[in-house]
């Protein structure tokens, strides 16, 4: 959870990701704020000039573009426990699946903690923003001079052995070569409004992050053999 003033969050989420007007909902699921507090604040902003609303959006004015940036300042010290939610929602919008390992050592060295990393991880998922899939690599198939991997993924309750048992024998007659595990990975779904600011966050802000992720994807989720039984 954020130890910054509820009127800073908003202030920073609209800052940061909406110049075209946004809605209640969006700044909720954002920010993790209760409605109350959400609307409280918008309310507020709103008494003091600083947005307009049109329907059931919002917009900012002259005057949130002034005084925005000096109200951030302030809590800039503060601001970094905020950068965990563009951080991780950034890297699962960008380079899904992951695995959770690889990806929590991505936010420790960004600084994050252990802590921050869980909490925001299970928040997400009950959220519905994050997956759990399972990812099964059953071998590689020989096309020219590469090998290619051969795959599924899966729900974590569906039952893969009659799949796997099919899969197994089709690929053995064409010359496959058996090598199989199973992982479960990390699968990210936000919203447009949420998974937007994120990726500019990772592209423009993290490159350290981003570069790190790249390279250690494993390349067995991103070849076409690998098919999928889940609704990704």
């Amino acid at each position: 959870m954020s130890h910054l003033p509820v009127l800073v969050e908003v202030v920073i989420y609209i800052h940061d990701s909406q110049k075209g007007g946004f809605t209640r909902e969006e700044v909720i699921d954002s920010t993790r704020l209760s409605p109350e507090e959400v609307d409280e604040t918008l309310n507020l902003m709103i008494e003091k000039g600083l947005l307009k609303v049109f329907g059931n959006r919002f917009f900012r004015t002259p005057a949130f573009d002034e005084i925005a940036p000096k109200l951030i300042s302030i809590y800039s010290d503060l601001r970094g426990e905020r950068s965990i939610e563009l951080a991780l929602r950034g890297a699962l919008s960008l380079y899904s699946p992951l695995r959770e390992d690889m990806l929590k050592r991505a936010m420790l060295d960004l600084g994050f903690s252990a802590e921050e990393f869980d909490d925001l991880l299970i928040a997400d998922i009950q959220k519905g923003y994050i997956r759990r899939v399972r990812a099964v690599h059953v071998g590689k198939i020989r096309s020219g001079s590469r090998l290619l991997p051969v795959g599924f993924y899966a729900d974590l309750d569906l039952d893969v052995r009659p799949f796997l048992e099919g899969f197994l024998e089709y690929y053995r007659r064409i010359g496959f070569i058996e090598e199989i595990f199973e992982e479960v990975l990390l699968i990210g779904r936000y919203p447009p409004e949420i998974a937007r600011p994120a990726r500019e966050y990772i592209k423009n802000e993290r490159v350290e992050v981003r570069n790190q992720l790249r390279l250690s994807s494993p390349p067995i989720f991103t070849s076409p053999p690998f098919l999928s039984l889940t609704s990704l």
